[in-house]
């Protein structure tokens, strides 16, 4: 028996007694029983026909307790464009990441891990684990993430030496960051490459804004052990087992 997890839950309505094996709660014939014998409801209505079927969303329990079925637990690494909403459902209507996933991973119970603002690009993986999105997440296990960074004009190595060592957010000090000077591309430009393991919102922008630096272009090209690489925006693809065993090392520290 689990408590509800919004991550679990089944894409296509299925029988019931179906259902109840999916959970590895009993067998087919098993689950019969338990429903004929009144002890499985459905959105809190007592259910005895194994055949009737369980939609999306709908909440099952057995003598009171919410039970799921097992999921494959799938990691999907996407290149997000700049413009696009990191959440799964957006009320005025703009695009989310979500809608730019391919069929393949569409109904999988995905979630993004954390988030990247409209106008950011980048590393933004998403997964339907959600004990590991949390490890991942909280910042007891100081997981890193890795940025680079165009902003106007050069930038002093005081400047730099501000961001490594902590700038003031809303009161609060920033953890020390690792940065450093990609390159100079002329007098107008300089690109930085930024490394935190906080996850503050829009925590780049505003850690630029107090040393008085502009922002062009943000992306992030690293979260924890997985790297961007090569992929192309808008492009996406699942973790290997190994990447995923070491997302799992990182976020047990």
């Amino acid at each position: 028996m689990r408590t509800e997890n919004p991550l679990n839950r089944s894409p296509e309505p299925i029988r019931l007694n179906k259902f109840l094996a999916q959970c590895r709660l009993a067998s087919r014939r098993k689950a019969e029983d338990l429903i004929r014998s009144g002890h499985v409801a459905i959105d809190g209505i007592p259910i005895r026909s194994a055949n009737q079927e369980v939609a999306l969303g709908s909440v099952v329990t057995v003598d009171g307790n919410v039970v799921e079925p097992e999921r494959d637990r799938l990691i999907v690494a996407f290149h997000k464009p700049c413009g696009v909403v990191t959440t799964t459902d957006d009320p005025q209507g703009r695009k989310t990441v979500l809608d730019l996933l391919p069929e393949k991973f569409r109904g999988q119970g995905l979630f993004p891990v954390g988030r990247l603002d409209k106008e950011t690009s980048g590393l933004l993986l998403l997964c339907n684990d959600g004990d590991l999105m949390h490890r991942l997440l909280h910042p007891s296990h100081e997981v890193w993430k890795r940025y680079q960074v165009v902003v106007h004009g050069k930038v002093s190595g005081a400047v730099v030496a501000r961001l490594r060592s902590g700038v003031f957010v809303d009161g609060k000090k920033t953890a020390p960051a690792e940065i450093h000077t990609l390159k100079h591309a002329d007098s107008s430009e300089t690109v930085l490459e930024i490394r935190i393991r906080e996850g503050r919102k829009r925590q780049i922008r505003r850690m630029c804004r107090e040393v008085k630096l502009q922002v062009i272009h943000l992306k992030r090209v690293a979260f924890g052990p997985i790297e961007l690489g090569n992929m192309q925006e808008g492009e996406c693809r699942a973790l290997s087992m190994n990447e995923i065993q070491q997302l799992e090392r990182a976020g047990s520290l």
